[in-house]
């Protein structure tokens, strides 16, 4: 096992397939990092989705993969080689995926090849797939197949069915379709009795024949009303006192409905009688005198039972139980109902399910989706081996180890070149928020900036400067940002966290400050100056009086010259006293005691400074773009320079003055 110091940790180094192995078994707080989103890797999406579903790439995961790996091939030069030929002597034949792999060769129609052909290969027979099979694992989804008639049908099998999960939907599978056939089948077989009656004209089973079945629905809806509309009339025979308050039913029975509120009529009205209750123990075919929620199902109900008894002039207790005797063996019929659900449908468009072998069309699109599902199983297995041959290399040194970040070559998470104030940033990472991402990145005591990017989907890009000097770069300042694709657009500094960048800066910044302090001072003497010009110009136009100065009073005039004469000759003395005895110390003596004052001034910025240069750390700019990161990673003065550089004319070119 090699390992190597990387950024002041020690991190495995991955150069060969045995270093890959070794990988394995590190414990993972020994990895470089343990999770990574998915969106920061520049590799191919498919190959990072095989490697993990979810929105990061966990280190179980990674390591799954590479033991994947490792466990099929015979051969590991197809990793570590380019335009190795893959074919099935290449692969463990005792792998349990070693029959997918066979297989897709089969598909494919080769025993070997160059990898980039294979992908090309691969990429073509998915496009021969119908794309929503594509996933669905023998599963069809309910919009497969744009005949309405299959996709009706479709729908009724998961509505009968509560069908099978398939992009988080339901759609048909082979169980499915078997309960859905084989509860058709039993209702037709149960509707058949029924119209068998019909053709017989078997009263004693349909009393109405082909009408049975409606005028026995209307029934059972009455049923428990005039059931109770009978107990109704006994108690108001036999109870005078609730007769009365029956026969006042109109002025104060029940609680009127408020008729602005249409929504509690419905339920006034089931609450309400199916009529007024009468001694006489009868109900009157007088529609009018009818709970209007129930007079078309009672106009139905008595023109069945005038066709059944004769003309009626009203319903009796014992018509009504006569009714239910002739009804028995309907009912009896009517609970032995094997599929419910199919009342809903119309039985002719049943029948034609059945007569136009519908079914077995949906049938032939499972063993599609079925086949489709193997095939895609077999090649995307395919697939996920030569990426993985492709790229987990390349990925280890950017996850189990940082080696890429810290080589001259690009890591696969950054996203490109940043070109601003005369300088090449060559380090930049993508930015979910702002605000999330400088809570981390404070910590990384590095001067970073906070670039949009003006592309067609405009993103956040942060950038460390790790070398020079600041300069002009400040909120507002725009550059160009250049992909790694190469595309180039506009960026806009909107936000820095600012720390120290280079022991020159922290040289000169010293002199920048009192150079600043200087300059404030005397932008604010001008400023007055030019203020007591304007203001005594402004009198000189308007006519009006110079006034002298209010500091200083005419009767206080003598004793203000005089203190300045004194102050004066207390100054020039103190001078001629300085300028003597700098007269009398030699010039190397005069240049340490400078070097002594500037150090004086500067010495406490340099150790400030070149403490936090010392501390800047890389793992917190990546923490802050949702890396877990075990290994420090101290930014190096190599890679300062490697992250930031600044150019030069050639020497051979011709400046002209």
């Amino acid at each position: 096992m090699q390992s190597q110091k990387i950024g002041g940790a020690r991190q495995l180094k991955i150069d060969t397939v045995a270093d890959l192995k070794n990988s394995l078994e590190l414990h993972p707080t020994l990895w470089a990092s343990t999770s990574v989103p998915k969106g920061l890797f520049h590799l191919p999406q498919n190959f990072l989705n095989y490697i993990s579903p979810e929105s990061n790439i966990l280190y179980p995961q990674l390591k799954n993969t590479i033991e994947w790996l490792l466990t099929i091939l015979k051969e590991y030069r197809c990793i570590t080689e380019k335009n190795v030929s893959l074919s099935l002597d290449l692969i463990n034949s005792t792998h349990s995926d070693f029959p997918l792999l066979k297989k897709a060769f089969e598909i494919l129609g080769i025993t070997h090849g160059n990898e980039e052909e294979i992908l090309r290969q691969i990429g073509l027979e998915q496009k021969g797939i119908n794309p929503k099979f594509i996933g669905a694992n023998g599963i069809v989804p309910l919009d497969c197949d744009p005949n309405p008639v299959i996709s009706n049908l479709l729908t009724h099998i998961v509505d009968f069915t509560k069908g099978e999960a398939v992009f988080e939907e339901f759609g048909v599978g082979r169980n499915s379709l078997t309960l859905f056939e084989e509860g058709l089948h039993a209702y037709l077989e149960y509707r058949a009795i029924y119209e068998t009656a019909i053709k017989e004209k078997n009263t004693t089973f349909a009393p109405l024949l082909d009408q049975t079945d409606h005028f026995f629905d209307t029934y059972q809806r009455l049923k428990t009303k005039i059931s109770d509309y009978f107990k109704q009339c006994k108690t108001a025979k036999f109870f005078k006192h609730a007769f009365y308050s029956v026969d006042k039913f109109d002025d104060y029975e029940a609680e009127r409905p408020n008729f602005l509120n249409p929504d509690t009529l419905e339920t006034f009205l089931s609450e309400t009688p199916i009529a007024k209750p009468s001694s006489t123990l009868t109900l009157k075919n007088d529609i009018e005198a009818i709970n209007p929620l129930y007079q078309e199902d009672f106009q139905t109900l008595f023109d069945g039972m005038n066709t059944l008894f004769g003309h009626l002039e009203c319903f009796t207790l014992e018509s009504f139980n006569e009714l239910e005797k002739k009804l028995v063996a309907f009912k009896t019929w009517k609970e032995g109902n094997p599929a419910p659900f199919f009342d809903t449908l119309s039985l002719d468009a049943l029948k034609a399910i059945v007569a136009n072998a519908t079914l077995e069309t949906v049938s032939t699109l499972i063993d599609e989706c079925v086949e489709s599902a193997e095939t895609i199983l077999a090649i995307t297995t395919l697939e996920k081996l030569i990426l993985c041959n492709q790229y987990i290399m390349t990925l280890a040194n950017n996850f189990i180890s940082f080696h890429d970040l810290y080589s001259s070559k690009k890591a696969i998470f950054e996203q490109g070149d940043l070109f601003i104030d005369g300088k090449h940033y060559c380090f930049s990472i993508l930015v979910n928020t702002i605000a999330e991402h400088k809570l981390h990145a404070k910590n990384s005591n590095i001067f970073l900036l906070y670039l949009t990017v003006n592309a067609p989907v405009r993103y956040t890009i942060a950038v460390p400067v790790t070398a020079g000097l600041r300069d002009n770069l400040a909120i507002g300042k725009r550059g160009v940002f250049k992909e790694l694709g190469g595309q180039v657009y506009d960026a806009l500094i909107v936000d820095l966290i600012e720390n120290p960048i280079s022991m020159k800066e922290a040289f000169l910044y010293p002199i920048a400050l009192i150079k600043g302090v200087i300059g404030k001072r005397f932008q604010s003497l001008t400023s007055q100056n030019n203020a007591a010009i304007s203001n005594m110009a402004t009198q000189a136009v308007d006519g009006t009086p110079i006034k002298p100065t209010p500091t200083a009073s005419n009767s206080n005039l003598p004793m203000a010259l005089m203190g300045g004469g004194v102050a004066l000759a207390a100054i020039g003395s103190s001078l001629t006293y300085i300028l003597s005895k700098l007269l009398s110390i030699s010039a190397w003596h005069m240049i340490v005691i400078l070097i002594v004052v500037a150090l004086i001034l500067i010495l406490p910025s340099l150790i400030v400074t070149a403490y936090k240069l010392k501390k800047r750390d890389i793992s917190a700019i990546l923490e802050g773009s949702g890396f877990a990161i075990n290994a420090q990673m101290r930014l190096s003065k190599e890679l300062s320079h490697i992250f930031t550089k600044k150019y030069t004319f050639p020497i051979s070119s011709i400046f002209h003055r």
